[in-house]
């Protein structure tokens, strides 16, 4: 996905999901390749960029996938700089004002 830059936050390797005319960002590495849990909405109506609430678990290389109710479900990845699998996976609710995600174990 290539660098994404808010202010003087940089990560890569994070996802962007598109929802209703705003783009929640999650996860990635900082540049050090530090795991990061931390996520943003771009809010295209009025151009800004919202810290939100965190992943329960920094990740990187996962997915975000849209659900047919609006939740994005974030799973899968890293999430240590020793490239240990995830075993969790976190859900958005469709309100993406809402700055909670739900984390859930796997086996």
């Amino acid at each position: 996905m290539g660098d994404y830059q808010h202010h003087e936050n940089r990560r890569q390797w994070h996802t962007a999901t598109c929802y209703k005319w705003k783009v929640l960002v999650a996860g990635g590495t900082d540049i050090y390749f530090n795991p990061l849990s931390s996520t943003e909405v771009y809010d295209y109506a009025n151009g800004t960029n919202t810290e939100t609430g965190s992943l329960n678990t920094g990740r990187y290389v996962h997915t975000a996938t849209l659900l047919p109710n609006g939740n994005v479900l974030v799973a899968a990845g890293i999430v240590a700089a020793a490239m240990s699998p995830a075993r969790s996976y976190s859900i958005r609710p469709p309100d993406m004002d809402q700055y909670q995600f739900a984390e859930h174990r796997t086996r």
